[in-house]
This record gives structure tokens, C-alpha cells and sequence, in this order.
């Protein structure tokens, strides 16, 4: 009883609903919201599960033992694939291995017979001596031939059986979802695409090569960390969230932006062309933040033919 009531308290509950993936982490909220019946917005409302009821508890304990027998079975099939693909390789390998001794073997044997015998070679006529050569040069062709499939055979071992990994993940058209959409970056190598989209939000779970943003209206963006950049371009009411790191940020033709930065993102180049309202949020020690406005007003004198531009500070 007291291991059942350990189980199912609601710190455990809550720190196994936070080591499920994104995808299952909107579906044990969605339990929450019809058994509880509350609204949770993962975004802005930190969940109490102390206060969550005793069925609310026992359903999302229910759907946490699903999901992870559903893990534990997929990362075994994922295990049993490998082996066999692994398997089939190899014994396919041995046997042309095995075909190529054969031939080589045979070959041996005929040229000791022949050198054992050299007088039946003298008695046989002329076409049969060139028919001899003509046959065993054609052998000899077709065992290099197969050894050279069974080499090239043997390199793709490694490959055979791999998905191909987009380059570029894109994120078009997306229109009115206010519940967070959340993308898993596979790899540092992948670059990302956000296009024409409208009053979304989109969290990037994952580290990746770069990140644009073009033509977006009312976008909310949660960016874990960056390779190279993160490039705006012609985007209205953006507000842009960094977790992690970024080295550089392009903006361009942007109107109403705000750029949340993280501690470890406030070595971060921030580049700004033709944008107006682009403002810059620091986390202070206390959680709260620190709104710095990026000036947009340049003023430019004539002196000695030449012109010298200054900054105006909007301050």
C-alpha cells in the first residue's frame, strides 16, 4: 500500500509527466483538463498537481505506465531490427566469401593437373588449346567481377537500411494555433524554416545549424539554441524566445519585435535593418525582466563632403 501510494503521489506523478516526450506531455494535459475540468496552458500557468484530484491522479498514472511500456517496446524492436539487418549482411557477405574460395580452389586444381600431365596438352588439337585459354580467361574475369561485388557489397553494410535526414525542416502556413506546436531538431546539421505563418506559437526543442523566419504575423517563438543564426525577415508582432545559445541575430524589415534572452544568450550579435519597435528582454536575479529598446532613428550630418552617421537613442 504505502509503495501504491508512493507511486501515484503527485510529486511523482509530476516529475514523470516532465520526463514524457512533447507529444505525450499534450495528451496527459488533455487528461487533466477533461477529469479535473480545468484549462492548462503549458505556457503561462505553472501546474500544481497537489491540488489535482484522487482520479485525475490515478488516470494520469495509468497513461504514464502506457507510455512507457510503449517506449520499451519500441526501443526493442529498434534493437531486434539492427541485429537482423546486421545478420543478413553478414551472412551474405560469407557466402560470396565462400563462392570466391570455391572458384579459386578449382582453378588451383586444374593448373595442377595440367603441370602433372603436360604431354595431354601437346596431343590435343589447336582449337582446343585456344578454347582452353579463351575459358579460362573468361573464369578468371568473372571471379574478379564478383569479388569486386562483394567489396563494394561489404561498404554499404553501414549504410543499407539508414533514413535519410532532412536538411531543412519547414514550417508554412500555419494559421490560428494557439496551443503550443513543438518540432524535435534530430540533429545540429538540420536548419529551419518558418514561413507565412499567423498567430502560432512554436516551441524548437533541440540544437540546430540555423533558424529563418519570414512573412510571420503574431508568431511566438521558444528556440533552444543556435549553430550559426537566426534570420527575420519582413515579420510583424514577433516575439522570440532563447534558451539557450545563439551567435548571431538578423532582423530585417521587421515591425514590433521582442527578443528574450536568456543568461547564456547575452553574447548573442544582434543586427536590425529597416525594423521598427525591437526590443531586448534580460532576466534579472529576481525572474523578472529588463526591457532595452533597440534605437531605430539614425541621424546623419555632411562634413567635408562626407557623411557621419550617429545613433540617436530613443531613450
Amino acid at each position: 500500500m504505502e509503495n501504491s501510494a508512493s507511486r501515484n503521489s503527485a510529486d511523482n506523478i509530476a516529475a514523470a509527466v516532465k520526463n514524457l516526450s512533447s507529444r505525450n506531455q499534450l495528451r496527459a494535459f488533455k487528461i487533466i483538463e477533461k477529469s479535473a475540468n480545468i484549462v492548462v496552458n503549458p505556457d503561462d500557468v505553472v501546474l500544481d498537481y497537489q491540488t489535482l484530484p484522487a482520479e485525475t491522479l490515478r488516470k494520469l498514472r495509468k497513461f504514464i505506465d502506457v507510455c512507457e511500456v510503449e517506449d520499451q517496446a519500441r526501443i526493442q524492436n529498434a534493437a531486434q531490427f539492427t541485429n537482423f539487418t546486421s545478420g543478413a549482411h553478414y551472412l551474405a557477405a560469407a557466402a560470396v566469401n565462400a563462392m570466391h574460395t570455391y572458384r579459386e580452389e578449382q582453378m588451383t586444381r586444374s593448373v595442377l593437373v595440367e603441370k602433372q600431365n603436360p604431354t595431354a596438352n601437346h596431343m590435343e588439337p589447336r582449337a582446343n588449346s585456344s578454347a582452353d585459354n579463351r575459358s579460362s580467361s573468361d573464369e578468371r574475369r568473372r571471379i574478379r567481377q564478383r569479388r569486386e561485388m562483394a567489396s563494394s557489397h561489404s561498404s554499404l553494410n553501414s549504410t543499407v537500411g539508414a533514413p535519410k535526414l532532412k536538411q531543412e525542416l519547414i514550417m508554412e502556413n500555419l494559421k490560428n494555433r494557439l496551443t503550443l506546436t513543438m518540432v524535435d531538431v534530430e540533429t545540429e546539421r538540420q536548419s529551419i524554416l518558418v514561413r507565412d505563418c499567423e498567430n502560432v506559437k512554436i516551441q524548437m526543442n533541440g540544437k540546430s545549424r540555423s533558424i529563418k523566419v519570414q512573412g510571420t504575423k503574431k508568431v511566438f517563438l521558444r528556440i533552444e539554441s543556435v549553430v550559426d543564426q537566426i534570420e527575420v525577415l519582413d515579420c510583424e508582432q514577433l516575439e522570440m524566445e532563447i534558451a539557450g545559445t545563439a551567435p548571431k541575430i538578423s532582423l530585417t524589415k521587421t515591425v514590433g519585435c521582442q527578443l528574450h534572452l536568456a543568461d547564456t544568450a547575452k553574447d548573442v550579435e544582434i543586427f536590425s535593418a529597416e525594423c521598427q519597435n525591437v526590443a531586448i528582454c534580460l532576466t534579472n536575479a529576481d525572474g523578472s525582466f529588463k526591457e532595452l529598446q533597440v534605437p531605430s532613428v539614425l541621424k546623419t550630418v555632411i562634413s567635408d563632403e562626407k557623411l557621419s552617421t550617429t545613433v540617436v537613442d530613443s531613450a
